[in-house]
């Protein structure tokens, strides 16, 4: 599954068919006041113009300036130039137009100059040009369904049809890469371009079809991602080319990847690297490129409902998920592409109701399983072999083992519950059970286990925020009291500098930077340090050295260096519910349990979010709304208020390339409360019954790195007093009374 996140007519969209997807400075555009509802094209100049172009023309409107009403330019004669398909600035700085009847220039004061076109071919009626590029050598290629014309500096064209070796001559798209190759998206196929020639004539240099893996040979929207990939939406589904010098390998995607509809209709990226894509009628979505890829019940797992996620001795990826068909565990292994499904004997019959650390393969290739019917061994087998299979041994039937564990000596750690909470280990040289009597019933059911560097066994107590070490000869009991985090311990990783972290149920996490010492001390990360959540359910560790922590909210990314936390959630493509179980692969990526799927991601280096710029997108006065641009404004001054005009509303909103799901927003009111708010999602701030006196409102916005914006949005007002308390009125009344007093003292 991708990682995607859909936006419809439900989240604000003014239709489900998606014809255009432009990312601009500000991350969003304005639609209202348009002369058609059918836009087709939008371009933001480097001058901050936005230009629109319609089915009835093209219009304009200026970022910076209050209000959203359109300028729109004048109608062509010819209805056919009215029909706006794609708009582009060349790197010289002019603007072209392509529209059903032509090619035209955009001049500035709502001109448009009509461009010398060649005749349509015998069959055609006009020159419709669907697309535009223009190449480092400044030539402009306009797609067309006659082929492809490239018009010179000096104004000649050149047409490129299927002599030159196109299949098909209707060029819906087109897309110049980083690299400088030029594709064309047409009716049959993908093809690359041959931008020059000893004969000093353009054509095809190869096309690309279902035969060479594309999805499908109708290929209308051509997109690059930051990492070279050209992304090609088709009539029925959307391919991924990967960038390499090698033969072309294609990666298709469709509704079972988690595509909303078949068709579509745009492509583009954005500055985060995601990529964006139109639909025919289901919205648009976002594919979160270097976020989570989610897999579930459609990607081979038995059931969404993973409970656990660890790898084989061949370092194969294995899930343990429950399955409602068998009403038991299920192992579903990877195969790199999909999950295949396998039931063990007494295993998936007689489930624990145990999670994370249920099944093992030892150093020896022997498996292990916690089950209802005790500690189960099966044979040195592969994965898939595991189907069916009865164990060869179960150990202490009677008893239901919760979490098993293997030491770096080979036993085989279990933690049992029926009849009651006690903890055995299977010897490897003897291959027998002992139970260690050395811990008292009352302490309870085991929930965790590690090993650090220097052998101790440490072990995490499903109640009461306990921590025990085994040294060998005897057991040393930590408490909250000694800043064991509260609650279940979940899971305990060491991690590569040999230091001890702590899944807590309610303290957040817990790190014990030297576990071999005799002195035991806790350093507590919890909601305090940033974390999203202080129930911490599973612990992994990427190969830079940062933790990852499974919490009630997602997942969160501590930098043990710098203390910096990164959250994680729904919007970057991770799976819906609680996060169970984590592991880091032989590559290095990170797979996370979820009771709604399994989630993998692949880390990437630190780069830092960029800072937020945050805009004032709506201002009320009372009942009066102030007329703040669609596109955002920074800086608004609303002047003087009558004194009924003390209530404010605003709303803001912030923008990097970051999901907007990840800034927060702190806001004050100077004159009123003087103090920062604490950063929360809230995208409004409401003052009622306001005193006379002058105000400035300021917001910022904060990512999720904690970086405020630089330079805030700011409205500025005065609310005037009541007439009875300017200055004027108690002029003319200090005046009123001295004439009193003198008319009196007159009379006297």
């Amino acid at each position: 599954m991708l990682a995607v996140r859909t936006l419809t007519t439900a989240d604000g969209l003014a239709a489900d068919r998606v014809d255009s997807i432009v990312a601009d400075s500000h991350g969003f555009v304005a639609n209202e006041g348009l002369p058609h509802r059918s836009a087709q094209a939008l371009l933001e100049t480097r001058s901050g113009v936005y230009l629109v172009g319609t089915a009835r023309g093209l219009c304009q409107f200026h970022a910076n300036g209050s209000g959203n009403k359109f300028a729109t330019y004048p109608l062509r004669e010819d209805p056919n130039e009215n029909f706006v398909t794609t708009l582009l600035e060349a790197p010289s700085g002019r603007i072209w137009c392509a529209t059903s009847g032509g090619l035209l220039e955009v001049l500035g004061g709502l001109k448009l100059r009509r461009q010398p076109m060649p005749p349509p071919p015998a069959d055609w009626d006009r020159m419709i040009v669907s697309d535009l590029v223009e190449d480092a050598g400044g030539k402009l290629w306009l797609a067309t369904p006659m082929g492809i014309y490239v018009r010179g500096r000096d104004g000649a064209f050149q047409r490129i049809a299927k002599p030159d070796g196109f299949r098909n001559e209707w060029v819906n798209a087109l897309l110049l890469d980083k690299s400088g190759r030029l594709w064309a998206g047409t009716r049959e196929g993908l093809a690359l371009m041959r931008t020059e020639s000893t004969a000093g004539r353009y054509g095809v240099q190869h096309v690309y079809t279902t035969k060479e893996g594309l999805i499908n040979n109708d290929v209308g929207a051509l997109a690059e991602g930051r990492d070279g990939a050209i992304w090609i939406g088709t009539t029925n589904g959307m391919s991924r080319l990967v960038p390499g010098s090698g033969p072309a390998v294609f990666q298709n995607f469709n509704r079972a990847d988690g595509l909303i509809d078949r068709e579509i209709t745009a492509l583009a990226a954005d500055q985060a690297g995601n990529i964006w894509v139109g639909t025919e009628g289901a919205g648009a979505m976002r594919i979160e490129t270097a976020g989570f890829r989610t897999f579930r019940e459609q990607d081979g797992l038995a059931s969404d409902r993973v409970w656990s996620v660890f790898a084989d001795r061949s370092a194969t990826v294995l899930a343990v998920a429950f399955s409602e068909v068998v009403h038991g565990w299920t192992i579903n292994v990877f195969d790199g592409a999909k999950f295949h499904a396998v039931t063990p004997k007494v295993f998936s019959e007689r489930p624990t109701w145990g999670n994370n650390q249920i099944v093992l393969q030892s150093r020896t290739g022997d498996w292990w399983a916690a089950t209802d019917a005790g500690l189960c061994r099966y044979a040195p087998v592969k994965a898939a072999s595991l189907a069916g299979r009865q164990p060869e041994a179960c150990y202490e039937q009677g008893v239901l083992v919760f979490q098993i564990f293997e030491d770096s000596q080979g036993g085989i750690w279990a933690s049992s519950q029926r009849p009651r909470d006690r903890l055995m280990r299977w010897d490897p040289r003897t291959k027998a059970i002992s139970w260690f009597k050395e811990i008292p019933e009352r302490a309870g059911l085991i929930s965790a286990f590690a090993e650090d560097r220097a052998g101790n066994i440490w072990i995490g107590m499903y109640d009461g925020g306990v921590l025990l070490r085994y040294d060998g000869r005897q057991f040393a009991r930590f408490t909250r009291s000694e800043g064991v985090p509260g609650g279940t311990i979940h899971g305990l990783l060491v991690d590569h500098s040999g230091r001890l972290w702590i899944a807590s149920e309610s303290g957040g996490l817990g790190l014990v930077e030297d576990p071999g010492s005799a002195q035991f001390r806790v350093r507590s990360y919890n909601t305090r340090n940033g974390l999203a959540s202080n129930t911490v359910h599973c612990l992994v560790e990427d190969s830079a050295g940062r933790i990852y922590a499974g919490t009630q909210k997602g997942v969160d990314r501590l930098n043990p260096k710098t203390g910096q936390v990164k959250h994680f959630s729904v919007a970057d493509g991770l799976a819906h519910g609680r996060t169970t179980s984590a592991l880091r692969d032989a590559s290095g990526n990170l797979w996370f349990a979820t009771t709604q799927g399994l989630s993998k991601l692949t880390p990437t280096a630190d780069e830092p979010p960029t800072v937020p710029s945050v805009y004032i997108t709506d201002l009320r006065v009372g009942r009066e709304r102030y007329p703040a641009s669609q596109v955002g404004e920074t800086f608004i001054r609303r002047g003087k208020l009558q004194p009924s005009q003390n209530q404010l509303e605003v709303e803001f909103v912030g923008h990097n390339e970051e999901p907007e799901e990840n800034l927060r927003y702190t806001y004050k009111l100077e004159g009123g409360d003087s103090e920062w708010h604490e950063p929360g999602r809230d995208h409004r701030a409401n003052y009622t019954g306001l005193a006379p006196g002058s105000y400035r409102f300021l917001v910022k916005a904060t990512n999720s790195e904690g970086q405020e914006s630089s330079v805030p949005a700011e409205v500025d007002f005065t609310i005037l007093p009541p007439f009875w308390r300017r200055w004027w009125f108690e002029a003319l009344a200090l005046g009123s009374l001295a004439s009193l007093v003198f008319a009196a003292h007159h009379l006297e």
